[in-house]
């Protein structure tokens, strides 16, 4: 299941004289104090733009499409085999993989805007505004390195308003990264649901569009913004941003023209 929580924005919310002059389902006062008493606040871990299902399901098709025009250049296919431990097309396309994230991850493609550190409650009101609000991601380019696969996001003005990632990360060399804590199992087959992912992604009206515009340049803020595609075995997905920004901070070598579009490495 996916749990939504919706809470209203009324300023009289926890008043309970207000709740009980208001509510039309003639609850007892005590009743209303003692269930606004018992309220607890939920606090988010992130803040992001979500994909349904079928956007999510596209998007990931829409990758391994260009993970397999890339693997057709000699080049990349030598030196993709390297790093990989990999030698045909069959087992490199399965190098990356979601096995390693959150399970509500698993189906849904997410561009974090902001990580919440503990005890930190405050909401701008920038955030607030855009909860719950419909916007549109604009992919302009994949990332693909030796440990994450990932697609690079270019935010607008006002999703930048909202956007609070540290974009001069360097990755301390030398240092062990926190140890991934072991993903759940899945359920097994036989495991009876409410709904199959199938029906889930019959259900939403996917939006994913390609088109051939050329992208103004992108602005210095916002340089880690990304999605998270896959990632080799035993790596975060965190990695995918520090992945991102270490690309960004060096000039391409090579750039090979390639069926719709350009390899550059």
């Amino acid at each position: 299941y996916t749990i939504i929580l919706v809470e209203p924005r009324t300023p009289w919310k926890f008043n309970v004289d207000e709740l009980v002059l208001k509510n039309t389902h003639s609850v007892d006062g005590a009743v209303i104090k003692a269930r606004a008493k018992d309220w607890q606040e939920v606090q988010p871990n992130y803040y992001g733009w979500f994909l349904n299902p079928a956007d999510t399901s596209l998007l990931l098709e829409f990758g391994d499409s260009w993970l397999e025009k890339c693997l057709s250049n000699k080049e990349f296919f030598e030196d993709f085999s390297k790093y990989s431990n990999r030698y045909n097309l069959r087992s490199m396309h399965n190098f990356y993989s979601r096995e390693g994230m959150s399970r509500s991850s698993w189906d849904k493609c997410h561009c974090t805007a902001r990580f919440v550190k503990k005890g930190d409650t405050v909401e701008s009101s920038e955030e607030v505004d855009m909860l719950g609000l419909a916007s549109n991601l604009h992919i302009t380019g994949l990332v693909i390195t030796p440990r994450t696969f990932g697609a690079r996001v270019q935010l607008t003005p006002r999703q930048l308003s909202v956007y609070s990632q540290n974009d001069n990360e360097l990755e301390l060399i030398g240092v062990s990264p926190k140890p991934r804590s072991p993903a759940r199992p899945r359920a097994q087959a036989d495991t009876p649901s409410c709904a199959s992912l199938s029906d889930a992604i019959s259900a939403c009206r996917p939006s994913l569009a390609v088109d051939n515009l050329k992208h103004l340049q992108a602005p210095a803020l916002g340089r880690r913004a990304h999605i998270t595609l896959g990632c080799a075995e035993g790596v975060r997905p965190v990695q995918t941003g520090l992945d991102q920004l270490q690309v960004l901070r060096e000039q391409p070598v090579t750039t090979i023209d390639i069926p719709g579009g350009t390899l550059a490495g």
